[in-house]
């Protein structure tokens, strides 16, 4: 574990330690947004909702082959009054016993069909994808927002970790040092011998407390990995000099709202193009080919236009058209509620005034210790003049952990107040 000296009032100092890599708040947050959209597939859905609307207003090209059999279609040999000749296909009646005799069929050709005009349809379907491409863009943003808020969330637990457990480490030896105090004492016949196994027991409460703080810190470390999604290990550390020197305030913003914004979007050009999903289709088509009855050809070809107007789907188009106003009721309410909260503003003027707050907390804390810290030389002095107890000592040092754990309170809040996330 990476090792810091709180020096004055409340100021890191890091000891280098091997290997040790030390990670910032906007690598771990980077590194959580990349993956929060990684893992969301939703505009790459859209892009292809997108390409299969502007995919299906091309023309379209299909080749055919068939072959098989069937009564009738015989073909036989007439003239007309001209005496030209002519082959045509011909079927018996079903009191003929030849007519069920199969015939041979097959044929092969080629036919180019496009939608030459659709009323709107098409132009609405892929206005509405677009759309949904939008919202899909800004849900992903939102995503990233949420999965960053966390990790800071869980970086400034590990911030308050790593300096409490520094804390916890310089208290080990001041006990340690008050032990070796009063043991001089005590062979120089000035304390009693009880002193040192108060002295002792101090040390033993001193470093209980010092395991339980760097307990605290792997789970806090662990924490941070998981919403980061970024591998720490024992020797990775916090960005430390946060605590000090803390960043500008950062601006409020609303990613979920505008979000929210574009659903609403999204959800009313889906609704215009349910409404014109029913629309009239005028289409063209050109197709040629040859078939053949038994061992004659035959030459096929067609080219026209059909105009194509829906009369009735059984309730189908009606159906669509609930259901997208559905969504977009549920779009529209979602928002209302949201921008009714004043989010924005309000949160922006509880971070100004959490700032505020929090900067004077650490002002008072980081004049108390500097208070509390003057009493241990005091306390010390009065220990070896034999003038007070060895509790004295003790009781003086903890009033200075108080302070300085306050102090790390104050930095914590500092923090929290200029990133914009809720705690401490």
């Amino acid at each position: 574990m990476r090792r810091f000296v709180l020096v004055g009032a409340g100021v890191f100092a890091p000891f280098a330690a091997a290997h040790a890599e030390v990670f910032t708040l906007e690598k771990l947050e980077t590194n959580a947004r990349n993956l929060a959209a990684e893992m969301d597939a939703s505009v790459e859905q859209a892009e292809a909702a997108i390409a299969r609307v502007q995919a299906a207003d091309n023309p379209h090209l299909d080749a055919e082959a068939t072959a098989g059999i069937r009564p009738g279609s015989k073909p036989i040999e007439v003239r007309d009054e001209e005496g030209d000749l002519y082959r045509v296909t011909a079927a018996r009646d079903l009191s003929s016993g030849e007519a069920w005799i199969p015939t041979t069929r097959y044929g092969i050709g080629l036919t180019l069909t496009d939608a030459l005009y659709d009323f709107g349809r098409t132009r609405t379907a892929e206005h509405a994808a677009k759309q949904t491409k939008a919202a899909a863009e800004l849900g992903v943003k939102a995503a990233q927002e949420r999965a960053a808020g966390k990790v800071g969330n869980a970086y400034l637990k590990w911030l308050g970790a790593v300096a409490q457990a520094d804390a916890a480490q310089g208290a080990v030896k001041d006990a340690q040092h008050l032990e070796e105090l009063v043991g001089r004492l005590v062979q120089a016949g000035v304390r009693p011998a009880s002193d040192r196994e108060e002295a002792r027991a101090e040390v033993a409460r001193a470093t209980l407390s010092l395991i339980q703080a760097e307990g605290e810190v792997v789970a806090a470390r662990t924490r941070v990995a998981l919403a980061s999604g970024v591998p720490l290990t024992s020797r990775d550390t916090p960005d430390v000099s946060m605590l000090t020197t803390p960043p500008e305030a950062r601006p409020r913003t609303a990613p979920d709202i505008d979000a929210l914004r574009a659903r609403v979007a999204a959800a009313q050009a889906a609704l215009e193009a349910a409404r014109e999903a029913d629309a009239a289709l005028l289409g063209g088509k050109i197709s040629a080919g040859a078939y053949g009855s038994n061992i004659l050809l035959f030459p096929a070809y067609e080219a026209g236009l059909s105009l194509t107007i829906p009369l009735w789907d059984g309730g189908a188009q009606t159906a669509r058209e609930r259901a997208s106003a559905a969504d977009l009721h549920a779009a529209q309410e979602a928002l209302k509620a949201a921008e009714g909260l004043g989010e924005v503003s309000i949160r922006s003027e509880a971070q100004k005034a959490a700032d505020a707050a929090a900067a004077a907390e650490l002002g008072a804390a980081e004049q108390w210790l500097t208070m509390t810290e003057a009493a241990i030389p005091r306390a010390e002095m009065e220990l070896e003049a034999g003038r007070t107890g060895i509790e004295a000592v003790p009781r003086a040092r903890a009033t200075a952990r108080g302070a300085r754990l306050a102090v790390i309170r104050g930095q914590l809040l500092r923090l929290a107040a200029r990133l914009g996330l809720e705690g401490g």
